[in-house]
């Protein structure tokens, strides 16, 4: 899987990125108009639990938190 585009189409600036591109992401066009509020939690500079300030959800554990950030994001 590429993760990466660094050249190719993307050289010209006014060239758009196509919609396959974004792997990691969601194209910002495709993406939700509402702001989420997290609150992230730590002990010792290590993040314990993850509060999503809307609907309530609390996460911890490291992959736990690692997937619904990354979820989230």
């Amino acid at each position: 899987m590429i993760n990466s585009y660094e050249a190719g189409i993307l050289e010209n600036p006014n060239t758009p990125a196509r919609s396959d591109m974004y792997l990691m992401t969601v194209n910002p066009e495709s993406a939700p108009n509402e702001a989420e509020t997290i609150s992230v939690t730590f002990k010792n500079g290590h993040a314990v639990f993850v509060t999503n300030k809307d609907d309530g959800t609390v996460v911890s554990g490291a992959l736990d938190l690692y997937l619904y950030l990354n979820k989230v994001a």
